[in-house]
């Protein structure tokens, strides 16, 4: 994968050492330095009050009549795949019943649950007023680590 980029304030000196971790890179070919190629999205974060938001256990456990973020009562247990596990759930906001994909507390599979968030905000887009029947994306958000 590409390495993560760091912005910090410059302290101004440098040396051999420090100068040998990185390459110059000419801004003129740097696809990163071009900010119309980016597009961004907000993903909520849900955690307990009090709490740091660190799970002991990396599986969610899935317990019928539990309320998930204060909003979703899961009501039947659907399947699970590679990376997943589904939940029919009650939104207690507006009373429709929905489908939940609980990710694998697994960075891999985190990076991969976000792809599929821009995948069906595209769908989702294209598609207004749900006129071709697809998935439906109603609410999206990062819970326990998952």
């Amino acid at each position: 994968g590409e390495a993560m980029r760091g912005v910090a304030p410059s302290t101004g000196g440098s040396s051999k050492k420090s100068a040998s971790k990185f390459e110059t890179v000419d801004p003129a070919v740097d696809p990163d330095s071009d900010p119309d190629t980016f597009m961004t999205f907000n993903l909520r974060i849900i955690h307990r009050k009090g709490h740091t938001g660190f799970e002991e256990h990396k599986e969610f456990p899935v317990r019928l009549g539990s309320v998930v973020a204060g909003r979703y009562q899961l009501t039947e247990y659907l399947g699970s795949a590679a990376f997943s596990k589904a939940v029919q759930a009650l939104d207690l906001q507006t009373g429709m019943m929905v489908c939940m994909k609980i990710i694998k507390n697994n960075k891999d599979f985190f990076d991969q649950s976000l792809d599929e968030v821009k995948l069906l905000k595209l769908i989702n887009q294209r598609d207004t007023g749900d006129s071709k029947g697809l998935l439906r994306l109603y609410d999206y958000f990062y819970h326990r680590e998952h």
